[in-house]
């Protein structure tokens, strides 16, 4: 995808895209860092983008994982499904609202990695809340959720 593209999408629905520039393999890094890739068999991307850390999140997971992706941008979904041919990838272009009824369809009990680029700052309380009610049955104690936030 290109940059403009990327800048197209932002400044057409920012509190949607919630980023000032695509992500940078530096933030892919070290939002990685503290995953169990070892044990990680079913892994979330809730808000995938243009899929610098989808495209990360392949390369270390293991080849009988999962990755279940979420994005709700047509163009980028659309950049998705032409840049990830990975049979280990679930491309679900949907808002994480659905995220309980995307997971129980596809007969997901839990996940072992979350990996959020969602505008959480965007969302309202009752939004953010009801993201995390829904995630929180198909997690266990082992489960690793991380996120990265702009602060505007």
């Amino acid at each position: 995808m290109s940059l403009r593209t990327f800048v197209v999408e932002a400044l057409a629905d920012f509190p949607m895209v919630a980023a000032v520039s695509p992500s940078s393999r530096f933030l892919a890094s070290a939002m990685l860092e503290p995953l169990p890739f070892a044990r990680t068999r079913i892994a979330l991307e809730l808000g995938a983008g243009t899929g610098v850390i989808t495209h990360a999140l392949l390369e270390q997971l293991p080849s009988n994982a999962k990755l279940l992706v979420f994005e709700i941008n047509r163009r980028f979904v659309d950049c998705l499904q032409e840049s990830i041919s990975d049979s280990r990838v679930i491309l679900i272009h949907s808002s994480v609202e659905n995220l309980s009824s995307e997971l129980q369809r596809r007969g997901i009990e839990h996940v072992d990695a979350v990996v959020s680029s969602l505008g959480l700052a965007f969302m309202s309380d009752r939004q953010r809340e009801a993201l995390f009610e829904q995630l929180a049955p198909f997690l266990h104690k082992s489960s690793v959720f991380t996120q990265y936030q702009y602060i505007h």
